[in-house]
């Protein structure tokens, strides 16, 4: 009844309705980017979210809530933030490395929640710069206390490979070989029947 006389009595659409104008839109809402009646706090975020990953409304904020929503935006193709953390986009995990920010200005590495390049990743004492060095790192030292009594020489070699490691990720130039190095031997650990 209410599209029947949109025009003669001014029906407008409530929060959600298809809209093709503000003007379809009921009192304090607009027509937002998907053609759907909003707040206009909405529809800004809407427009920014392709940007930023901020497409839900909190406490009037634009915020990040979803990775999903992270993941489509231009911010996690160029920066590598991909992951919906505290109401915004950050890098976690492996997202620089699929970055631009990564393939352009070696900013590979994961601090603080963004992506740095692997000297300024390597700024704590033990060198790690990525999650999967850091879970070998932990996993290797759990590994070398369990088997050090009745292995000795195996847990010498270990603790000789957690430095090799730890040395080349000082090394910008190395970081990569020693990620796929960590990941390679973090494998080889959780096999190691020694180690469960």
């Amino acid at each position: 009844m209410c599209l029947a006389v949109l025009g003669l009595f001014g029906c407008k659409q409530g929060e959600g309705g298809k809209c093709g104008k503000a003007e379809d839109c009921g009192t304090g809402l607009t027509c937002g980017p998907k053609s759907t009646c909003v707040t206009p706090k909405a529809a800004e975020c809407q427009k920014s979210c392709g940007e930023n990953g901020k497409c839900e409304v909190q406490d009037d904020e634009c915020v990040a809530t979803r990775d999903e929503d992270c993941k489509k935006a231009n911010c996690c193709g160029l920066d590598g933030l991909c992951t919906a953390k505290d109401g915004k986009c950050v890098a976690a995990g492996r997202d620089c490395k699929k970055s631009i920010a990564c393939k352009l200005n070696q900013q590979c590495t994961v601090k603080d929640d963004r992506c740095v390049t692997a000297a300024d990743g390597a700024s704590d004492s033990t060198g790690a710069t990525s999650k999967v060095c850091e879970d070998y790192f932990a996993a290797n030292k759990k590994c070398r206390e369990k088997i050090q009594a009745a292995a000795p020489d195996q847990a010498k070699s270990m603790g000789d490979q957690d430095k090799m490691w730890r040395d080349m990720l000082k090394d910008p130039a190395s970081v990569a070989a020693a990620e796929a190095g960590c990941g390679a031997s973090l494998d080889a650990l959780k096999n190691n029947p020694a180690c469960k």
